[in-house]
């Protein structure tokens, strides 16, 4: 279980990105899976944010990944890190400035970590906007906002 002094690593390579999507937002939703480890302290690194692929359905408001591609990405990064890159979330934009999911992404990450086939018990959501992130976490006890520098749950990007 996430204690409350737990912390969401953020590394400079992974914020680049998340800015590129944040400066060239695209009238279409994108997102990909969140891949990483989870550290010694019990900290949480994100590794790797993959990118949309022609199989994934994107609207206005709306992005639903390809399961299977996502599977194999899992399953090859898994493999190459001795088991060490695992599955920590999901991400997608939001065409606002400062996004706030909808029933639909609560449910879906909801509905992840239910199904999920994983040792964690938690599952990262990370919405990108045009002004601003939304970083949550979904565990067996709900569904909370991570924070910047804030309790229960804080994030730090490493520069």
């Amino acid at each position: 279980m996430i204690k409350a002094e737990k912390i969401l690593i953020i590394p400079s390579n992974i914020n680049t990105i998340i800015d590129a999507y944040k400066e060239n937002l695209p009238d279409l939703e994108s997102g990909g899976i969140i891949l990483g480890k989870i550290l010694p302290n019990k900290h949480i690194l994100i590794e790797i944010l993959t990118h949309p692929n022609k199989k994934d359905k994107r609207g206005l408001c709306f992005f639903y990944r390809d399961r299977n591609e996502a599977q194999k990405i899992i399953n090859q990064k898994w493999e190459e890190s001795n088991g060490e890159i695992i599955y920590l979330g999901e991400w997608h934009t939001h065409n606002e400035d400062v996004p706030i999911p909808s029933n639909r992404d609560l449910q879906m990450i909801k509905n992840q970590l239910k199904t999920s086939k994983m040792e964690i018990d938690f599952l990262l959501l990370l919405i990108i906007g045009k002004k601003g992130n939304y970083y949550g976490i979904e565990t067996k006890l709900g569904h909370t906002k991570i924070k910047a520098s804030n309790n229960p749950f804080c994030y730090y990007i490493d520069v």
